[in-house]
């Protein structure tokens, strides 16, 4: 028995979405009715090439979608493929030094309350948190969590309700980001290693982190 299936597929160009629709075994009359919906909410639509309707999305046109009795397809995701940086809505200056960082990779950067960002640097790990009044970036930790980091970085949110850091943009998560591994490699490591004079210090500003 085949199941009547709409094809959706998403590319971005600098944080802007485009759809990508095919379907399989969709009646006419259904097919009528998504579109239909789809106009109605200001799709702008060429063929299989739909565009929002500005910052609405897509999903009410999934809630209309599902009494026609057409199943939505993602598709499965690719784990092996790298984080689209199109996903991110950048300034021309802040993309380029982003896609032209060398031994940088960014796995995800997503959320609110928190956002959060992680990936590597220089082969090691690192990860980025902002929440409340501040934000913070990690290196030299795990994804699990089961192993610290080794050196960090934070710095205060501008904030009149001690909450803004939690709703940057990806602009401004990346522009810190960016700051941080300029940080990171640039600085003196040697108060982060066991047995300097300042190590114990340093330790406990880690741990007074309010993230």
């Amino acid at each position: 028995m085949t199941i009547a299936t709409m094809h959706w597929r998403t590319t971005w160009s600098n944080g802007d979405p485009t759809y990508w629709v095919t379907y399989f075994d969709v009646a006419g009359d259904q097919q009528e009715a998504i579109e239909r919906a789809a106009d109605e909410m200001g799709f702008q639509r060429d063929g299989g090439r739909w565009e929002p309707p500005g910052d609405r999305g897509h999903l009410p046109l999934f809630e209309a979608v599902r009494p026609e009795g057409v199943k939505i397809d993602f598709g499965e995701e690719d784990r092996d493929v790298p984080f689209d940086l199109q996903r991110l809505r950048l300034n021309h200056g802040t993309r380029w030094h982003l896609e032209n960082l060398s031994e940088f990779v960014l796995f995800e950067l997503a959320g609110c309350c928190p956002v959060q960002a992680s990936g590597m640097v220089d082969q090691t790990y690192w990860y980025f948190r902002a929440r409340g009044a501040y934000w913070r970036f990690e290196v030299g930790g795990n994804e699990t969590g089961t192993k610290g980091p080794t050196w960090w970085y934070e710095e205060e949110w501008p904030s009149e309700t001690g909450f803004e850091a939690g709703y940057m943009s990806g602009e401004n998560a990346i522009v810190d980001i960016l700051k941080s591994v300029e940080k990171f490699r640039s600085t003196d490591k040697s108060p982060y290693s066991k047995g300097h004079p300042d190590y114990e210090r340093t330790t406990l500003q880690g741990w007074r982190s309010v993230l």
